[in-house]
């Protein structure tokens, strides 16, 4: 026979809250692990249970008491309940409960099951979470056995099947058939991840498809699902890409079979090695769509690589916007750039496109980049970046795809070190560069010039003279190929050159022999102003200061004359 300190032994240590129960609802022996678990001294004073019951769970724990009295089924001998402790604290519990044989008294055990609903709570909503992201997914889901048989589809793929593929085979809705090869099936169930881009024959579309393994508890594939996402707009945008990139590296290989030692590229003149590393570069930067910074002194030819550089492209059907930075007034430059909306500023009429708006699909050619302000560079900055601008008096951005080329006979490096250029405008516009060398590096080409200037003109010219050619090449040429051009020019107009060792016969007159005043001025003005430009070297700025007028005037000038760079 048991004994007494037996039972009381069990009562004490079953590692859950015991109490027994008397009829009148109280608690006649509690053991410590309940009175540790609603914060009650042990021994316990004298209580009822239902003091420990949240008010909630109350009603139904005093009709499951009632009712056990009386032998009714009504009162399971297991359920769950809500207990509040001393401090307040509610404790869920699993409650059973049985009757002591010929008595009105019950025995009950507590089990603490807090910790196990915070759990299960989580679970619910980590697996509420993860249905919603699987529902919400915009690709297809599919989860599939050993067998190939589908155990789960998400939403999307029921929509795009039109009906539920559950229990069917995964390659009829997958189209993945190698799937039925052994070796994937070895390689997607042995553990590894599988990445494909299929196409689908039934809808024409292109898709990437990833196989997961999905491993149970002893670490065996059970499992795989599959992932699938439409990328067909980013297929034939590939596909476009590599059809015009053929097509340019197709262009360029014959460009390059002409060239051999050719001796010219479109209207840039010369034969020399350093010439030949310029048509080079010239058809790589032609291959790219990145901005392209042209380097080299006054004269050497910028805005023809430029010119090249658009021919040999894929924009050399489009326009080629040529701005002037040098020549722009600093008070209106943001107006030429990104135009203006009718009301911006006053004499703003009417709404004006700006050289933005004009370069959109085209090439946008900013000569003189260093004379561009700062507060210009950030906003031309975001427009390379974003490829948007707002036009001055503008609300919403306007787009603008357009190449950016520029050129400079500024050392930029410099202009930023002490400030006058922003580092990161200098570091975007500069990914791509062309130097130009000067003329007295590359005197073998000064032949070939002569020859190329000589033929440009209109009507026929007097021959060169014996020992002229032995000068031109022996002079240095600061002003490079455009000093070269206007110093044939004033041969073959006046029969006369400044060059040093050479007679200075003069057969004509400086200006044309008209008695119509507008002609002979503006034949004195264009000698006089090309007298200035060569003893400024070719710098605008202090030509235009030397001769007293503004810079923007000096431009209009040139231009007129036929004395810009080309």
């Amino acid at each position: 026979m048991i004994s007494q300190d037996t039972y009381k032994s069990v009562f004490e240590n079953t590692g859950t809250g015991m109490v027994i129960i008397e009829e009148d609802k109280s608690i006649s022996l509690a053991n410590l692990t309940f009175c540790r678990l609603v914060g009650c001294p042990h021994p316990m004073h004298p209580c009822h249970w239902t003091d420990f019951v949240a008010p909630e769970d109350r009603d139904r724990m005093l009709r499951y008491h009632y009712a056990r009295r009386k032998n009714d089924q009504e009162a399971p001998q297991s359920y769950t309940c809500r207990l509040v402790g001393t401090d307040g604290k509610r404790i869920h519990v699993r409650v059973r409960v049985a009757m002591i044989p010929g008595s009105t008294r019950s025995v009950a055990s507590f089990s603490d099951i807090t910790a196990f609903l915070e759990v299960e709570a989580k679970l619910r909503k980590q697996e509420a979470q993860m249905k919603a992201m699987v529902d919400h997914f915009s690709g297809y889901l599919c989860v599939f056995n050993r067998n190939l048989i589908v155990e789960f589809i998400n939403q999307p793929l029921m929509r795009r099947l039109r009906c539920d593929a559950t229990g069917m085979d995964v390659t009829r809705i997958i189209p993945l058939p190698e799937l039925r090869t052994e070796t994937m099936r070895r390689e997607v169930f042995g553990g590894k991840t599988l990445k494909r881009r299929v196409h689908d024959p039934d809808d024409d579309r292109w898709y990437d498809t990833v196989a997961t393994p999905i491993f149970d508890a002893s670490g065996i594939v059970q499992l795989v699902q599959v992932m699938m996402t439409d990328v067909t707009e980013q297929q034939r945008e590939a596909e476009k890409l590599r059809t015009k990139a053929s097509l340019l590296r197709s262009e360029n290989r014959k460009l390059r079979s002409d060239m051999g030692e050719r001796y010219r590229f479109g209207h840039i003149v010369g034969k020399s090695a350093a010439m030949q590393k310029i048509y080079e570069q010239i058809l790589q930067a032609a291959s790219s769509g990145e901005p392209l910074l042209i380097t080299g002194e006054s004269g050497t030819g910028k805005e023809l690589v430029a010119q090249a550089v658009q021919g040999a492209g894929r924009r050399k059907s489009r326009p080629f916007v040529t701005v002037n930075c040098g020549a722009i007034a600093p008070g209106i430059l943001e107006s030429e750039f990104f135009g203006y909306k009718k009301g911006a500023f006053s004499g703003a009429h009417q709404d004006r496109r700006g050289y933005m708006a004009m370069a959109h699909g085209a090439t946008l050619f900013l000569d003189e980049i260093g004379e561009l302000g700062k507060n210009l560079q950030v906003k031309l900055l975001r427009a390379l970046e974003l490829g948007e601008y707002f036009p001055l008096g503008g609300t919403s951005a306007h787009r603008s795809d357009f190449r950016l080329i520029c050129a400079t006979n500024k050392d930029l490096a410099k202009e930023v070190a002490e400030g006058r250029m922003r580092e990161d405008f200098y570091y975007r516009i500069n990914i791509l560069t062309i130097h130009l060398p000067p003329l007295r590096e590359r005197r073998e080409d000064i032949p070939l010039l002569v020859d190329h200037f000589t033929r440009m003109q209109e009507k026929k010219t007097i021959p060169i003279p014996p020992g002229m050619m032995e000068r031109l090449l022996q002079h240095d040429w600061p002003g490079n190929v455009r000093e070269l051009q206007n110093t044939l020019q004033r041969f073959f107009t006046l029969n006369h050159t400044d060059l040093p060792g050479m007679s200075q016969q003069k057969t004509a007159p400086p200006f044309p022999e008209s008695n119509i005043l507008g002609e002979a001025v503006a034949a004195f003005e264009r000698q006089h102003i090309l007298k200035v430009l060569e003893e400024n070297h070719w710098h605008k700025i202090k030509t235009a200061e030397a001769l007293g007028i503004h810079r923007k005037t000096l431009f209009l000038k040139m231009r007129a004359y036929g004395l810009l760079e080309g």
